[in-house]
């Protein structure tokens, strides 16, 4: 099942040849992410009719190696490779019911999800250092698990005063992704409310703000950079809402940063596994509390 058709590239090889390619994400039960990489414009050209979980595609005859890069495994169309879209059997029938019912991550690392909201933070028990979790954003997989653990640690970069609007996410309220500041416009070409275009300036998208930042986090063994952060967590944080935000100036801002700014913090954390269209570890901060001096005292010494 194609999940994601990436963006067309113009390649030259080492021998002098123009050629193009580009890069399709699959999923089926076994694999929400699987990169298979197209060569050449015919191949390339065909592929662009397909569309993101709408069309069940049976490839034989792939190439599969492992890339160093992405510390996995990727498949690549040869000219032996034979596609069949939509094949009529009931192994296809039943891949296409599978991919309606799963929800596929976005790239941009995402809003903060419903999912995220209702997780219970009494179910997550484990307590880790910084260290510990790094080594949990080392482990490799198939993007569908995460890990859970609360860590004890000092919030050493919490930059939300010097431009309010960088920690402001602006997103479709029909397909939850990113809108252009300056259109207006959603930038998902498949939205059902529409995707600008050079014939379509009067686009009306329905828009959410919420927050949504990075933080870095430390302790004694180490620092964890660009930890994302946002929703009601910041809200909770801040005590207050986006709008609300917006129309304070600098000093309030600066005084709301310094409550947690370099201040002893109990944090519960997701850690993103990487995956072939991730390769890079992702952490997001669920609860973000000050910590009780005598609950930290053993983990921050």
């Amino acid at each position: 099942m194609d999940t994601k058709l990436g963006p067309v590239r113009d390649i030259v090889t080492k021998a002098g040849k123009h050629t193009k390619r580009c890069e399709v994400k699959l999923l089926d039960e076994t694999c929400q992410t699987f990169p298979l990489v197209l060569w050449n414009e015919e191949l390339v050209n065909f592929a662009q009719s397909w569309s993101s979980k709408s069309n069940v595609i049976f490839v034989a005859d792939v190439k599969v190696t492992f890339d160093d890069f992405r510390k996995g495994m990727i498949a690549t169309a040869t000219s032996k490779t034979i596609f069949t879209v939509n094949p009529d059997t009931r192994e296809a029938h039943s891949l296409y019911r599978y991919a309606q019912s799963v929800d596929i991550g976005e790239e941009d690392n995402g809003p903060v999800t419903d999912a995220d909201n209702n997780i219970d933070l009494n179910t997550i028990t484990e307590i880790c250092n910084i260290q510990q979790i790094k080594t949990k954003q080392a482990a490799r997989g198939d993007g569908s698990n995460a890990n859970y653990a609360i860590t004890y640690a000092y919030l050493t970069a919490f930059n939300i005063d010097d431009n309010p609007e960088i920690i402001i996410s602006r997103r479709c309220n029909k397909c939850r992704r990113r809108v252009d500041n300056q259109t207006g416009a959603c930038t998902n070409q498949n939205c059902p409310c529409g995707y600008l275009t050079d014939e379509n300036h009067d686009i009306d998208v329905d828009v959410d703000m919420q927050f949504d930042t990075a933080v870095n986090i430390s302790d004694v063994y180490g620092t964890l950079e660009s930890c994302r952060i946002g929703g009601s967590v910041v809200e909770t944080m801040l005590g207050c809402s986006v709008a609300d935000f917006l129309k304070y100036n600098n000093s309030q801002r600066t005084q709301l940063k310094w409550k947690y700014l370099l201040e002893k913090c109990k944090l519960y954390v997701k850690v993103f596994i990487p995956t072939f269209d991730r390769p890079r570890p992702m952490t997001r901060i669920l609860s973000c509390d000050l910590a009780d001096p005598q609950e930290a005292v053993k983990f921050l010494q």
